[in-house]
């Protein structure tokens, strides 16, 4: 019995229903490429000559203009590249998409961002830029850690880009109104917030179970002074205070 195995055994490819001429013009067609690729694979004497650019090694180097102030402010380097008509036209295209998704006639939740898209501007494409090259010398398992109180990602200045300002604006205008007498109160509320938030809270005891809790510095007939919202578990900066004596220290200190 012969060994299939056997190195010398020369096993032939199987050709089914092939006529003489169609064999033939086959074996034929496999020679004249086999032909071909062996006269494309010769050496040759025959070269093109590399065209010399003259390449002019005194014009290499930065090109813009760079002020002596932008060593203190690497910013004015960014814009030079960065121009403002880059801008226009990343702010135009994002306000025009936003647009039309908003316009879809299609389902969607009544808070969705196709059903409640605001404009952006030129300070928020800044903040989302910065916010990139930040991230990009940075490695997260997942975004959100960008954003979260883990010493292991923390970045303050992450969650003051992305805060809102007229949170701050009217708290503002709230103190300015308005000089309280010494009788103050101290509370906290939960406002109703069932979306996806890191630092959600569930309070059993509250109407609203789920939702975004605040500390709010009132005066005696309610009138509020100053709020601040829990973001998660704080690191301590190394004072010895309690945590309920450093909230009622912040929340006073205007």
């Amino acid at each position: 019995m012969d060994d299939p195995s056997n190195s010398n055994v020369l096993v032939m490819p199987q050709i089914q229903n092939l006529s003489d001429d169609e064999y033939l013009t086959e074996v034929s067609t496999s020679s004249d490429e086999s032909e071909k690729d062996d006269e494309d694979s010769e050496w040759v004497d025959n070269y093109k000559t590399i065209s010399d650019f003259e390449f002019n090694s005194n014009s290499s180097g930065i090109k813009i203009n760079i002020l002596e102030s932008a060593k203190d402010s690497p910013i004015e380097i960014f814009n030079q590249i960065w121009t403002g008509d880059i801008f226009e036209i990343i702010i135009s295209s994002t306000n025009n998409y936003g647009q039309k998704l908003a316009l879809k006639d299609r389902p969607h939740n009544k808070n969705s961002r196709s059903s409640t898209f605001k404009n952006t501007d030129t300070e928020e494409i800044n903040k989302f830029l910065g916010l990139c090259l930040l991230f990009g010398s940075s490695k997260f398992s997942v975004l959100r850690d960008a954003f979260s109180n883990n010493p292991l990602y923390y970045y303050p200045i992450a969650k003051k880009l992305c805060q809102e300002d007229v949170y701050t604006m009217l708290i503002d205008n709230f103190q300015k109104a308005f000089y309280p007498r010494i009788e103050l109160s101290l509370d906290e509320s939960l406002l109703l917030h069932r979306g996806r938030l890191c630092f959600r809270q569930y309070i059993k005891g509250k109407k609203a179970k789920y939702g975004i809790k605040f500390y709010e510095l009132c005066s005696l007939d309610g009138y509020v002074l100053n709020i601040e919202m829990y973001k998660g578990k704080q690191f301590s900066s190394g004072v010895l205070t309690s945590k309920i004596d450093s909230l009622v220290l912040r929340l006073m200190a205007p």
